[in-house]
Order: C-alpha cells, then structure tokens, then sequence
C-alpha cells in the first residue's frame, strides 16, 4: 500500500491541475466533470491509504505529536470522505441542470468550506511527521570536489585553484 500512495498522489495532483485550467463554461465541460470526478474519488482513497500506512507505522510509538498526528489524520479524513461526495454530487448536477440563481445554499457553502479545511489539515499534518528530518548542506569542499580548505591548495597555481572562488574567499573573510 505504501507503494501505491506515490501513484494515488500523481493522479491526485494531476486531475486537481486539469479541472484548474479545463474550465466548464468555455472549453470541454465534461472533461471538466470527469477530472473533477477523478480528483474527489483519488483524493479520498490517497487519503485512506496513506493514513493507513501512516497508522500502521506510528502505532508502536508512545509520542504526543505522533497520536496526535494520526488522529488528525483520521478526522480530516472522515469529514473529507463523508462530505466529498456530496459536494461532488450536487456541484456536478448544478453544471448539469443549472439552477435559477447563482446563490449556493448554506449547506453546500458549509460542506465545502469543511472540506477545503480537511483537506489543507490532512496535508498540513505532514509537517509533525517531519519534525525530526534535517537537511545538512555541505560547502563544495566537503563533495569530494576539492579537498578540505588549507590555503596552499587554493594559491594561484595550486592543485585545487579551481576551487578557489568560493572556498578561498570564505576564508579570507573568515581571518578579516
């Protein structure tokens, strides 16, 4: 199931993309319809397996942050999957049989608004399961490109003047 969610996520993203720029009014209303449909039905399957995974790799953990993230997980995901449809349903058939006014009902402006809110927590809470990932940038000195800074290496006409650019000026503004 982990394998997949990648997939799920692709399709996700790509039918959101598609019923953006494919409007219903000018160009194809029923591709329209259809990427929309697509997106509703991928968005709430991609969320129910990754929170699946999800529970399944923080059930052994004892953390705060981590219950507290799957069970935010598991609430956006019910109030996303119960509403999604419905929404879906009557937004399709406003498109299909237009209706008098251009006012939605409180109901559906409601449900929506909840579902916009699931679905930004839902991926918002991606963040507390990232809390312990870091990102170690190293000069190009450390690459394996240049060997670590000693001034005689970076000299005009040394072995590694190449490098001088960056590494040796760091230096020097280092010793100023």
């Amino acid at each position: 199931m982990a394998d997949s969610i990648p997939v799920f996520t692709a399709l996700e993203t790509l039918m959101m993309a598609l019923f953006s720029i494919v409007t219903v009014h000018e160009d194809f209303p029923e591709a329209n319809r259809f990427f929309k449909v697509v997106f509703a039905m991928g968005s709430v399957v991609n969320m129910l397996a990754t929170t699946i995974v999800m529970f399944q790799f923080s059930s052994n953990t004892e953390s705060t942050w981590d219950t507290f993230s799957i069970s935010l997980k598991v609430l956006c995901l019910f109030v996303y999957a119960y509403f999604m449809p419905q929404y879906i349903q009557f937004h399709q058939s406003t498109l299909t049989f237009p209706i008098c006014h251009s006012y939605m009902p409180h109901l559906f402006a409601m449900m929506e608004y909840a579902i916009i809110v699931a679905y930004a927590l839902f991926h918002l809470s991606f963040l507390i399961d990232l809390r312990h990932v870091s990102f170690i940038c190293f000069p190009r000195s450390s690459s394996g490109e240049c060997e670590p800074i000693d001034p005689e290496n970076y000299r005009k006409g040394g072995r590694y003047e190449h490098c001088r650019a960056f590494e040796y000026n760091q230096r020097r503004i280092m010793s100023l």
